[in-house]
C-alpha cells in the first residue's frame, strides 16, 4: 500500500560532506529536492479528490495503451497497473533516455467504500480519469424529523 510515509526512507549513508544523518535531519522529513526525487520515480502520479457522491482520480499515463492498462477496485483498495512500451525507432541511437518504460503498479487505500458496479474510467489527452461513486452507506443522507 502506498501511504506517503517516508519515515524509513531517510538515507543511512553520509551526505556529500561526510556527515551521518542525525536525529534532527531524520525528524524534519524530506526536503523539496528529496521530495521531487522520490515522487519522480513514482508512476503514475495521481490526484485523488472527492465530492459528496464520488471519489475522483486523475493519473497522467502518456504512452500507455488502454489495452495494457488495468484498473481494479477491491473494497476500498484501488490498483492501477499496466505496461508502458518503449518506442523503438529503427536503428536510431539514444542520446538521452529519461522516460521510464515497462510494467508499473500502484495501490491506494481510498478514504471510503465505492460502488464497484458504477465505476467509470476514460482516457482524455493522456490522462486517466476515474469516477468512483461512493457506496450508498458512505454517502451523506438527509434524515426526516417527524413531529409528534
Amino acid at each position: 500500500m502506498n501511504r506517503w510515509k517516508f519515515v524509513n526512507e531517510t538515507p543511512k549513508h553520509p551526505d556529500a560532506h561526510g556527515n551521518e544523518p542525525g536525529p534532527a535531519s531524520q525528524s524534519r522529513g524530506p526536503t523539496g529536492l528529496e521530495w521531487k526525487s522520490r515522487t519522480a520515480r513514482v508512476f503514475p502520479q495521481i490526484n485523488l479528490s472527492q465530492n459528496e457522491t464520488a471519489f475522483l482520480v486523475e493519473a497522467p499515463i502518456p504512452g500507455v495503451n488502454p489495452t495494457d492498462l488495468n484498473v481494479q477496485v477491491d473494497g476500498n483498495l484501488l490498483t492501477i497497473s499496466g505496461r508502458r512500451s518503449a518506442a523503438q525507432p529503427g536503428q536510431t541511437a539514444w542520446h538521452r533516455h529519461e522516460r521510464r518504460t515497462g510494467r508499473f503498479s500502484r495501490m491506494f487505500e481510498l478514504p471510503g467504500m465505492v460502488d464497484a458496479t458504477a465505476i467509470r474510467a476514460e482516457i482524455r489527452d493522456g490522462i486517466l480519469h476515474l469516477l468512483l461513486p461512493r457506496a450508498a452507506t458512505e454517502q451523506p443522507r438527509q434524515v426526516e424529523v417527524r413531529i409528534g
